[in-house]
């Protein structure tokens, strides 16, 4: 998430993505305007963000909210982690995520679910 230093948890996720077969895009500490040019410029399905201190979550609720404006998957699913959000998972709704999960394997379960949840409402 834009401002965040921290990567090692972000590295872990993403190779639990990448065991299941998702093909991933890792950018550490990027800012809120590098994040919109990278969804506006390719149509990610998932983008994962984390915040590890409280500070952080305001200006992460503007960078999802321009990200999902600028996306060019208009059905782009946003998941957060990091410590903040081990500890209040309800902040996840507040920034305007569409969940948190506890661990990589869990993440990798609620994209997948998520991501099916969104393939079959367009179908039907």
């Amino acid at each position: 998430a834009p401002g965040e230093q921290h990567g090692l948890g972000a590295l872990i996720v993403e190779e639990f993505f990448r065991r299941e077969g998702w093909q991933t895009w890792s950018v550490p500490a990027l800012d809120e305007a590098e994040l919109v040019a990278l969804v506006a410029g390719r149509a990610f399905d998932v983008v994962g963000l984390t915040v590890s201190v409280e500070r952080h979550v305001a200006p992460l609720a503007r960078s999802i909210a321009a990200a999902r404006r600028a996306s060019r998957n208009p059905g782009i699913i946003v998941l957060v982690g990091g410590r903040i959000f081990t500890e209040f998972p309800e902040l996840a709704t507040d920034v305007g995520a569409d969940g948190t999960a506890a661990d990589g394997a869990l993440a990798v379960r609620l994209a997948e679910n998520l991501l099916n949840r969104k393939v079959v409402s367009n179908v039907i």
